[in-house]
C-alpha cells in the first residue's frame, strides 16, 4: 500500500475517516502498487480454510528492509474481481491459526569472506 489507512476506519471509499482513496477499493496508482509483488492460484472448488502461500518478490521485500518505501500494509486483489469469493481472515480472527502471517525464508551464504589484512603505522 502507497496510502496509509486506518484498519477500523477503511471502507471501499475512504482510507481511514474523511480520507477518499485516490480510487475507490484502492484502485488508483497513489493508493497502492499497480504491478503485483505477488501471486496465487485459487480454485474454484478449493475447500474452505484452505491455507495459501503467497510468494513475494524478494527484491520488493528488500525494499521495504531498507526504508526504500512506507509498509502501509499489503493489498489482495483478484485478477478479474467477478463474482470472485474467497475468505480471507484478518489479524483479529478469533482462530488464532487463521491469522495472516509474513513468513520470509533466507539463505546464508557458504563461503566465508577472506580475511582482510590492514596495515597499521
Amino acid at each position: 500500500m502507497k496510502t496509509p489507512f486506518s484498519e477500523n476506519e477503511a471502507t471501499w471509499n475512504v482510507s481511514a475517516s474523511g480520507v477518499n482513496w485516490q480510487t475507490p477499493g484502492a484502485n488508483g496508482e497513489n493508493d497502492r502498487e499497480l504491478t503485483p509483488i505477488g501471486s496465487t492460484a485459487v480454485l474454484d472448488d478449493e475447500a474452505t480454510g484452505t491455507e495459501k502461500i503467497i510468494p513475494l518478490d524478494a527484491s520488493k521485500m528488500q525494499e521495504l528492509a531498507n526504508g526504500t518505501f512506507a509498509n502501509n500494509g499489503f493489498f489482495l486483489k483478484t485478477d478479474a474481481e467477478l463474482n470472485d469469493a474467497f475468505f480471507y481472515k484478518s489479524s483479529d480472527s478469533s482462530a488464532v491459526t487463521q491469522r495472516p502471517k509474513l513468513v520470509i525464508e533466507y539463505t546464508l551464504s557458504d563461503s566465508t569472506p577472506a580475511p582482510t589484512f590492514t596495515p597499521t603505522l
